[in-house]
């Protein structure tokens, strides 16, 4: 029998997690945090300077998106069915607004793979929009050409439900776990979101300048290197060729010198 696991619902009243979740979470490599084990929030060092508020105006700066995080009442594909109810990041937009301002955007939840962060991040009546930045430097520039030419077109949200509930549903059969709250940890851009309609609706077409505005002078210090390797070769072979000598030399004086004493 799975260990008991105690959780909050919608009003934030304590209640046994039926078994049948604890072990849907199990076998999904997932954790349901209760109201004993929630992890403290850390609020988030940006990546760059967060930008001014040029974003309320509805334009978007250089390598900048906008789209769904997360969209409310649909059925979302994780370890185990679930919905995720309007006001669900009230309290963590707050923890994020008090903390840094920003949150943290990956590539496809990978946390080796930061791509920037996010510059706004609100709740509608659809579900929580965000404005992304992307950086311009790791994997940032890919993935913001991924985004523009639509190979990339979708986010996920990442962090764990906090207030949640179970109910039957006899329409799939299965147990749903409808979410009331979840603590943001993180939004990637993703090709496959779990939350479907969590889509990317816009992007600023202006390039950015990338890593490879550098390339130029990689290159010259690669030649440069080459260049002073073949010097070196060079000069090493001088040296031989001198050290050769002068033992040529000192041999032939030698020779001289024992012909001159006869020996």
């Amino acid at each position: 029998m799975s260990a008991e696991v105690f959780a909050l619902d919608r009003n934030g009243e304590r209640y046994q997690v039926p078994e049948r979740a604890v072990e849907l979470a199990r076998l999904g490599d997932h954790e349901i945090h209760s109201a004993e084990n929630l992890p403290a929030f850390e609020p988030f060092e940006p990546y760059v300077e967060p930008p001014d508020d040029e974003h309320a105006t509805g334009k978007l700066k250089k390598g900048q998106f906008r789209g769904y995080a997360s969209v409310f009442d649909v059925m979302v594909e994780t370890f185990m069915p679930t919905v995720i109810h309007a006001g669900s990041f009230a309290e963590s937009l707050r923890e994020v607004k008090e903390g840094r301002g920003l949150l943290p955007l990956f590539y496809n939840h990978n946390p080796d793979w930061p791509i920037g962060h996010s510059v706004e991040l609100h709740e509608d009546d659809k579900g929580m929009q965000i404005v992304g930045q992307i950086v311009p430097y790791g994997k940032g520039p890919d993935t913001l050409g991924f985004i523009r030419t639509r190979v990339l077109n979708a986010n996920s949200i990442g962090g764990w439900a906090v207030r949640f509930e179970f109910e039957e549903d006899d329409e799939i059969g299965d147990l749903v776990r409808h979410v009331y709250g979840f603590r943001l940890k993180e939004v990637s851009v993703v090709a496959f979101p779990a939350n479907k309609p969590s889509l990317i609706t816009e992007v600023n077409s202006t390039p950015i300048q990338t890593n490879s505005a550098v390339e130029p002078a990689a290159e010259e210090a690669e030649r440069l290197a080459i260049a002073r390797a073949a010097h070196d070769e060079t000069r090493l072979a001088v040296l031989r060729a001198e050290r050769l000598t002068r033992r040529n030399e000192i041999d032939a004086a030698t020779a001289a010198m024992l012909d001159a004493f006869g020996a």
